[in-house]
């Protein structure tokens, strides 16, 4: 089903798709003249064995040719879903839906993605990407939300990397809850092949619980993330239970992380008014948490971790920034 151009109300119920290009696309229908997609629900549908993606909606910033024109998503539902053995051809179509998401949502306004089970998702299982930049197109989007929640996602990034089971990447505010995101792989077989480097939790492979990047107000609780390898040095194992790069203003609380390389990982720069609270991390192979933006963007006094617990033995309990300085061998010295 594709659904092009100015469009509102549309809902998609109760459908089955199977063996094909991409399920359900919806974007903008010209490049100079903007669109307004509003209202499209798609919710308890099936989706089997798609080359590409079985859901994708966006406001055409993916694409080169519709970036500019100022088009808007508003409102996007997709609830209730059944996926399983998506993008394994990890085609590309109208700039949406690349790298095999299973759902796919770009620029979206207020969104919700809920109750979905997705089992075999070659790229991430749910990607939503809140927002757009106001210099392309020149349209104020005053009012952003997502509420991503009670999805579980297993065996996703099955032919990608640097992803998550579960993405909310730019925008916010964002509420990521109630979910359960197992054995995302992100294999990288050709950086396992050349890197001498060892015990480094993005050495073979990258791929992530939950991966926010360069979004704030993220609000992450109650989520399960699981893995099947916490070992770094082998050829497949799971990289990280959550993953920030760049970001500010998250509040991280009530998560349980289980046999990862590592529980937290954040990269890159901008690293302030973030809280950690009370979260679980069991078996964990290389640190707990391994936060290494740039050291000049840290703001130290506005970073809050506490009442979390630690369980299973690890090579060094935690890193804060890049310098060695900043690893610490034991909770103690953290």
């Amino acid at each position: 089903i594709q659904i092009r151009g100015d469009v509102k109300g549309i809902t998609i119920n109760n459908c089955d798709f199977s063996r094909l290009a991409a399920g359900v696309v919806a974007f903008p229908e010209d490049r100079k003249t903007a669109s307004v997609i509003d209202g499209v629900t798609i919710t308890d549908s099936r989706f089997s064995d798609i080359d590409s993606t079985a859901i994708a909606m966006g406001n055409g910033q993916g694409n080169y040719r519709l970036k500019e024109n100022g088009s808007r998503l508003i409102h996007a539902t997709v609830q209730n879903n059944r996926l399983n053995n998506i993008g394994y051809r990890s085609l590309a179509h109208f700039g949406i839906g690349s790298h095999g998401h299973g759902i796919n949502i770009t620029g979206g306004e207020v969104v919700n993605v809920s109750g979905n089970r997705i089992d075999r998702s070659w790229g991430s299982g749910i990607s939503v990407t809140l927002g757009s930049d106001f210099e392309r197109g020149q349209i104020a989007r005053p009012f952003l939300r997502g509420l991503i929640h009670d999805n579980r996602i297993v065996n996703s990034l099955l032919g990608a990397q640097d992803g998550g089971g579960i993405n909310v990447w730019m925008g916010g505010p964002a509420y990521i809850y109630n979910n359960i995101t197992g054995n995302p792989v992100g294999c990288m077989y050709s950086r396992h092949k050349t890197s001498t480097r060892k015990n480094w939790d993005r050495r073979g492979c990258y791929g992530v619980g939950i991966y926010l990047d360069g979004q704030y107000k993220g609000y992450v609780f109650n989520n399960i993330a699981w893995g099947k390898n916490n070992n770094a040095n082998d050829r497949i194992y799971n990289s990280a239970g959550l993953n920030e790069a760049m970001g500010f203003m998250h509040t991280v609380f009530n998560n349980t992380f289980y046999n990862f390389a590592t529980g937290l990982h954040k990269g890159m720069f901008q690293h302030n008014r973030n809280y950690y609270l009370a979260n679980l991390f069991i078996d964990m192979g290389l640190s707990y948490i391994e936060q290494e933006p740039r050291d000049d963007t840290i703001d130290y006094a506005t970073l809050a971790y506490s009442r979390n617990q630690f369980y299973g033995k690890t090579d060094w309990c935690g890193k804060l920034g890049t310098r060695k300085s900043g690893t610490y061998k034991d909770i103690n010295s953290w």
